[in-house]
């Protein structure tokens, strides 16, 4: 059976590995640890991704961005000058993928793992994202797999890929607010597998209110159906979507277009005040993560490209909390006030390292002044 992170691995050793080490100007030995915890870490963060509902999907079309010609070739773009532009690329797909500040808290426990060597991973980290990408881009079109085949693909690697992951760092990977999940990607994935099964059980749990009673047997019968489907599948290669009875597919289908509908139909009715309050909690958690993985200068130069992705999103959500009703405005205020406070004192313990402030201050000072006329109203 393949093992992906052996897989990646062997991709990254001989000539490759030469490259990286003549880039990063660490010894061979010392790259080649890295990797070893890099790699699994990122591909338990993928798989974490991909199990969360509709996590395939996203996964899936973003591997379709990915040159999967880079899985046979990273040296050469390495020698040819494209470190930094590859680098830039991952930052940005992993920040999509795992959060905008995911990446960032990354670097502080495989820099620990490799005692205190923030700068060979700050370089790594996000050049190996791609790469990793362009392994699975490549598995994908090889096997002629959908979103459901790649997730059912890295579930049959979850056991590999967690030996591959240290104790030492994992303990660590734990640790880390947002993170913690890295480590048992797959303990959530039994509702979001399966072909069309996947996205028929998390808009019917969705929906589920709204519902009618004539709705309920076919969509009952249709998560079933793909029950069954997903419990003979196990242990066995991803099952290819030719391979399901056309009676089957039909019945599958049409539950997933009717649940689809209704989950839209149910997404008009949402409380806005909710949804925003949802929006700005995670908003603040990226970036309090941004701030805890910034330990120097290199680890603040990797978080900058997510902090100014979050300035831009700060204005989204102000013209989401303007269209509020006051009573709504006014119960979210608790939450941004404790936001504001929050970052305001990370931002201080991350701007007193020395060479940080320059690099990080214009961003955060954007944010915070933004934050406070949107307080005080």
């Amino acid at each position: 059976m393949m093992n992906i992170v052996e897989m990646i691995l062997k991709l990254l050793g001989g000539d490759t590995l030469k490259q990286l080490s003549a880039f990063t100007g660490e010894s061979p030995d010392l790259v080649q640890k890295a990797l070893g915890a890099i790699v699994p870490t990122l591909l338990s963060g993928i798989g974490g991704a991909a199990a969360k509902p509709n996590g395939a999907e996203k996964l899936f079309n973003s591997l379709r961005s990915i040159d999967d010609s880079l899985s046979d070739n990273l040296g050469s773009v390495i020698a040819k000058g494209g470190a930094d532009e590859l680098a830039k690329k991952g930052t940005n797909i992993l920040g999509d993928l795992l959060g905008g500040g995911a990446l960032t808290a990354l670097i502080g426990p495989l820099a620990k793992f490799l005692a205190g060597n923030t700068a060979l991973v700050s370089k790594l980290l996000p050049m190996i994202a791609p790469f990793a990408l362009s392994v699975l881009s490549k598995q994908v079109k090889s096997g002629g797999l959908d979103a459901a085949g790649l997730l059912k693909m890295l579930l049959s690697q979850k056991s590999n890929i967690a030996r591959a992951i240290p104790g030492d760092l994992a303990k660590g990977l734990a640790g880390v607010q947002g993170l913690s999940d890295l480590t048992s990607f797959a303990s959530d994935a039994a509702a979001t597998v399966g072909h069309t099964a996947s996205k028929v059980g998390h808009a019917g749990s969705e929906v589920a209110k709204e519902s009618t009673n004539w709705f309920l047997p076919l969509l009952a019968l249709a998560a079933l159906i793909g029950g069954l489907l997903w419990w003979l599948s196990q242990g066995k290669p991803p099952v290819k979507e030719n391979n399901v009875s056309p009676m089957t597919g039909k019945v599958i289908e049409r539950a997933e277009e009717m649940a689809a509908e209704m989950k839209n139909n149910a997404a008009a009715a949402v409380d806005p005040v909710k949804a925003l309050t949802e929006d700005f909690t995670g908003y603040f958690k990226s970036i309090d993560g941004a701030l805890d993985g910034i330990t120097d200068v290199d680890t603040a130069k990797a978080a900058v490209p997510n902090l100014e992705k979050l300035a831009g999103q700060f204005d989204g959500l102000t013209g989401l909390f303007k269209k509020l009703p006051e009573t709504g405005r006014t119960g979210l205020l608790g939450l941004l006030e404790s936001g504001e406070k929050s970052i305001q004192e990370k931002a201080e313990k991350a701007i007193g390292i020395p060479g940080v402030g320059e690099l990080i201050k214009p961003w955060l000072d954007g944010i915070l002044e933004k934050l406070a006329a949107l307080i005080k109203g």
